[in-house]
């Protein structure tokens, strides 16, 4: 069967195709840049469903802990980094962790975001700002020690013990994730922060989470943290 134009019946000019083109650049332009930032808001989301489920996981551990408490600080590590951060001295008994939770120190979990000193390099970390939901900040490494604090505050969730022990099936897909191959900075700190129960100083904990927001580059990377979770 022909198909044909009737009689008298026009095709589009060049200059109508022309303009529809630039309609359809002008709309390209217009959507784009909301679809680009949608992967991020995605897996943003996605970490956020994660980490409750990881928060549950970390209750039933430690409703399930019946051993007496053993406290282990900084001093009892092999670790060299989790005496002194970014160049700031951490006290040892400021710094531990509990056998009734889930946890490792952070400087051990995250041992590029949280060096011994500060790095020159790209690939290496120069200093760490903490902000918390309000885009505050919490603490910071650039002249200043309250990132002592806020390591003697939060501690690492410890995944290999809670998958293990039968609490979670696999690490989330958050966990490993990386800026990039030439900057290996974690995407996301997952944390546990210790809280009073009934009185109780560091009874419990809290699960957080914080996504790297920013990278700047200079003499050694500059990160920025924000809490997400």
């Amino acid at each position: 069967m022909k198909i044909g134009f009737k009689r008298g019946q026009k095709g589009f000019t060049l200059v109508e195709l022309m303009v529809v083109m630039a309609i359809i650049a002008v709309l390209a332009a217009i959507v784009v840049p909301p679809v680009t930032g949608t992967k991020q808001t995605s897996s943003e989301s996605q970490v956020k469903q994660d980490a409750s489920n990881v928060q549950t996981a970390v209750g039933k551990y430690n409703a399930d802990s019946n051993l007496a408490e053993e406290i282990t600080d900084s001093n009892d590590e092999t670790f060299s980094t989790l005496n002194q951060i970014l160049g700031a001295a951490i006290p040892d008994d400021t710094v531990t962790t509990s056998n009734r939770w889930p946890e490792k120190f952070v400087q051990a979990a995250y041992a590029t975001e949280f060096p011994e000193t500060a790095g020159t390099e790209d690939t290496t970390t120069a200093s760490v700002t903490i902000l918390d939901k309000a885009g505050i900040q919490i603490a910071t490494s650039i002249g200043s020690s309250n990132l002592t604090g806020f390591l003697a505050t939060y501690n690492a969730v410890d995944f290999d013990t809670l998958i293990d022990g039968g609490y979670l099936q696999q690490k989330p897909d958050g966990v490993e994730a990386m800026f990039t191959n030439q900057r290996p900075f974690h995407n996301y700190l997952w944390l546990v922060k210790r809280v009073s129960v009934d009185g109780v100083d560091n009874a419990g904990r809290v699960v957080e989470v914080y996504s790297l927001k920013k990278v700047q580059k200079g003499s050694g990377s500059a990160l920025t943290y924000q809490r997400i979770y």
